[in-house]
């Protein structure tokens, strides 16, 4: 079961599944929350002590999903380049098979390379998110 965390504000108690949130909700409503956690820090204690730990594991994750849909992309590149290849080997004595496996090949390299940028997203935005924790953590009262 993923991390969660209570957040508490006087009579309010907010449960949040962490990666679920952070990746769904605005930096703006994210912000928030944790102005709520800096505002109340005796309420909160076992929430700071959560997200300290869960940061720098989701961070971790964050570049291990990077590592492998780069590693995913570059293999399909080199899938793409052989097919590439084979066709322009045999140049009109082409089949149809050999340029149905290249068009394959290469939306498969499509959505790896789409699968990299959003692993690039997520890492900035995952990066704004400690940051603004960071930040808030920060300028305690």
């Amino acid at each position: 079961m993923p991390p969660s965390v209570l957040v508490k504000y006087d009579r309010c108690r907010l449960t949040l599944a962490l990666p679920v949130y952070f990746d769904e909700q605005s930096l703006e409503k994210i912000r928030k929350v944790f102005k709520l956690i800096r505002d109340r820090p005796w309420q909160n204690e076992d929430a700071i002590e959560t997200l300290d730990q869960f940061f720098p594991a989701w961070k971790t994750s964050l570049k291990n999903d990077l590592d492998r849909a780069a590693s995913e992309e570059l293999a399909a590149a080199q899938k793409v380049k052989g097919s590439q290849s084979n066709v322009a080997c045999f140049g009109s004595m082409v089949t149809k098979a050999m340029k149905d496996d290249l068009r394959t090949k290469q939306k498969d390299l499509k959505h790896a390379t789409s699968a990299v940028k959003r692993a690039k997203a997520a890492i900035e935005r995952g990066g704004k998110i400690i940051d603004a924790y960071q930040s808030t953590k920060a300028l305690k009262n």
